[in-house]
């Protein structure tokens, strides 16, 4: 009897349904099963699951290429979309920027729901501080742009800039030229 009340407990619906609306008011629910992950590795050629391998590159590329998070989320809801009669095409042409963000917090948010375990934690944590990391990237590409060499910057450099747009949201332009200096180890 308990051994079916665990198998039970393995097949219920999680407790927060992971789904987003793109621009023409269709609600995609994003859930991972191991088919889904079989598809995003077959169509997507990453394996989901690496997520926050190879200091979270990965994650990088995923979130920040709207047309490979397309295909990948793509890739998750197959089974419906292809039940809505979409072709690919057609499933993309609802996102916008919106979207785009919406579905990258669904799509790794589920991930998380997954994967359990210190690894859920870590990628919830990520999401939470999305703004705040994307602010701080900004503040990178902006030095880029005029002409502060960004990859040079340390770790320690790195987390000062995170902790600059995180607690006083300074922008770029506020961060004196020549603060961050390069690592000479």
């Amino acid at each position: 009897m308990q051994d079916k009340q665990e198998a039970k407990a393995v097949d219920d619906p999680p407790e927060v349904v992971r789904k987003f609306t793109d621009t023409k008011n269709r609600t995609w629910v994003v859930f991972f099963t191991l088919d889904a992950i079989r598809r995003v590795r077959e169509q997507c050629d990453y394996n989901p699951l690496d997520i926050l391998d190879n200091q979270m590159k990965l994650l990088s590329k995923v979130g920040g290429d709207p047309l490979l998070l397309c295909a990948s989320v793509y890739a998750v809801c197959e089974p419906e979309i292809k039940e809505a009669g979409l072709t690919p095409e057609q499933f993309g042409s609802g996102w916008d920027g919106d979207t785009w963000r919406a579905a990258a917090e669904v799509y790794f948010s589920a991930i998380a729901d997954f994967i359990r375990g210190d690894g859920r934690a870590t990628i919830l944590r990520l999401l939470s501080h999305g703004d705040a990391m994307a602010a701080r990237a900004l503040n990178i590409a902006k030095l880029a742009v005029n002409g502060f060499d960004a990859t040079s910057l340390t770790d320690e450099e790195v987390l000062e800039l995170y902790r600059s747009a995180t607690s006083s949201r300074e922008s770029a332009e506020s961060i004196p030229a020549g603060t961050a200096s390069t690592s000479s180890t």
